[in-house]
């Protein structure tokens, strides 16, 4: 058997070789507990750069779709050249014949609808004018010649009229001339009236 001596130095032995076995154990985890730990803050920082990342790229992306709107919209404004409703009202004016309005355009705009629609306005009035000097060009003419025929005077070509009526001289037939027709669908050639 063993002795009592014997024992107590095995038993404290194994005691210290547990103890020495506690310790590294304990440093093991320690050592486990520490690299668990910085892998976590590695992952948290790569996930916060990550976050930062998608949140720059959103901005960028936010503020490029801002800047896209934002020239589109300024040229379909420089293209209107006027508030829409703006224009469609203006446009139902001219449809119902005022000729005497004047749509807000920028000075120097040439090109926008707005711009396009205060010259239509301007041509139309124009072409107007003619067309009412025309009339009371023929009126005058008409009535000349039936006074002229109340005094039994001779039929006469009335050339001396033709300069009155501008540009546009009516042909007696109003044949086509290939051009588009002016308002109300009236369709000229140049030509002196003959009246009998």
């Amino acid at each position: 058997m063993l002795n009592r001596e014997a024992a107590n130095t095995k038993v404290a032995q194994m005691q210290l070789a547990q103890k020495s076995l506690y310790g590294l154990l304990a440093d093991e985890i320690t050592s486990a507990n520490t690299a668990t730990v910085e892998r976590q803050n590695e992952a948290d920082k790569g996930l916060n750069t990550s976050l930062l990342v998608s949140l720059m790229t959103g901005l960028v992306v936010l503020l490029m779709l801002a800047n896209a709107s934002s020239l589109i919209v300024r040229s379909v404004w420089r293209d209107l050249g006027s508030e829409p409703s703006d224009i469609r009202q203006l446009m139902n004016e001219v449809a119902h014949g005022r000729l005497d309005i004047s749509p807000p355009v920028a000075e120097g705009d040439n090109v926008s609808i707005a711009a396009g629609l205060r010259d239509m306005v301007v041509r139309m009035a124009a072409t107007v004018t003619v067309i009412r000097e025309v009339a009371e060009a023929i009126q005058a003419t008409a009535d000349a010649q039936a006074k002229g025929k109340e005094a039994g005077l001779p039929s006469q070509r009335l050339a001396a009229s033709a300069p009155m009526l501008g540009p546009m001289r009516l042909a007696a037939g109003r044949k086509s001339t290939g051009r588009p027709p002016l308002a109300g669908g009236l369709d000229f050639q140049v030509a002196a009236l003959t009246v009998q």
